[in-house]
């Protein structure tokens, strides 16, 4: 999972489009000065970006954007820490900046917003297991299953509208353009006819992953996923797959809200709420050729991968459906797998 950045994706493209080595150390070089110049350019200009694993959501003081998946916390489970205590950071950072927004905030309210961004714990009920989360004995598609409503069309068609959109335009000054194409002319020594075109493909690329503030609606977060056409690549370390640019809800309509005043309070709802949530956010990645892991959604909700496993689980038995996930797309194993990070 530390591979799927921006500058990895850069590499990809400039190693399958423009001809270089998948582990040039120029591909790198031009990526990395690109996105150093652009993000002076826009530091100065009071641009703002929403960077992979960042959360917005638009507060009546303004924006705020939480960091739910860094790099220094990913490091940090990779090395060996225990989730919870990083999940425990990653908490107060995100209540430090809900504070700084709404410094009159009590612990009511706080403990409110909290209750956002991280699943709860809801014990089961004591007279036996529930029905969904017995063994499974039967496919989720077989019509013992109960009749539900299916998945909304809305969750396939936000996804969908994200990914016909069309490549972003460049939006940065002629001087900083110049410059660029003066780095790729005399340092990287980029044959005439190709600079222009190199250059728009890796601003394009950056503005994908790496969306601007005013783009984007309340409760969505820009991810960093596989590729549907990782398939015949999924052999290969992670930084020479293609990655997929994602944008998914979080929290969409009014789940904030219900979080906030009318949790579940049944386990039962608990997991219904939830694998709802999680659904939404693997089909939206789908329609924009992407796919999420478990081990992703495990940040993206804050939780563990045994709830969101039981949530998703539950989902798929109420509805009869599969989602889509690199297990069930790319026949990568067992449905519940999720990918190393």
């Amino acid at each position: 999972m530390r591979e799927r950045t921006l500058e990895n994706a850069q590499v990809h493209l400039l190693a399958t489009r423009y001809d270089l080595s998948r582990d040039s150390r120029l591909a790198r070089a031009i990526a990395c000065t690109l996105n150093k110049t652009l993000d002076a350019e826009e530091k100065r200009r009071g641009v703002s970006r929403v960077q992979t694993g960042e959360l917005l959501l638009r507060t009546r003081n303004g924006p705020l954007v939480l960091p739910l998946r860094t790099p220094e916390a990913l490091e940090r489970v990779i090395a060996g820490e225990r989730w919870a205590d990083v999940r425990r950071d990653i908490l107060g950072e995100c209540e430090a900046r809900y504070r700084a927004l709404f410094p009159k905030a009590g612990p009511a309210e706080i403990r409110r917003f909290l209750r956002c961004l991280i699943q709860g714990r809801i014990p089961p009920h004591r007279n036996g297991p529930s029905r969904l989360l017995r063994p499974r004995r039967r496919h989720p598609w077989t019509p013992e299953a109960a009749e539900t409503e299916p998945l909304w069309e809305l969750d396939a068609a936000r996804g969908r509208e994200r990914l016909e959109r069309g490549p972003p335009r460049p939006a940065h000054r002629p001087e900083t353009a110049q410059r660029l194409l003066h780095y790729l002319a005399e340092e990287a020594d980029i044959p005439p006819a190709v600079r222009e075109p190199l250059l728009h493909d890796l601003i394009a690329l950056r503005a994908r992953f790496h969306p601007r503030l005013t783009t984007l609606a309340s409760g969505q977060m820009p991810l960093a996923g596989m590729h549907v056409r990782a398939g015949r690549s999924l052999w290969q370390p992670m930084r020479y797959q293609p990655l997929a640019p994602l944008v998914v809800s979080v929290l969409a309509g009014s789940e904030a809200h219900t979080l906030r005043y009318r949790p579940p309070t049944s386990y039962e709802g608990f997991l219904a709420f939830h694998g709802r949530r999680m659904a939404r956010v693997l089909t939206e990645a789908y329609t924009q050729d992407g796919l999420l892991a478990f081990t992703e959604l495990q940040w993206v909700s804050l939780t563990s991968i045994a709830t969101v496993s039981l949530g998703v689980d539950c989902h798929q038995r109420r509805h009869r459906v599969i989602l889509p996930s690199p297990g069930t797309v790319l026949d990568m194993g067992r449905m519940l797998t999720g990918q190393k990070m």
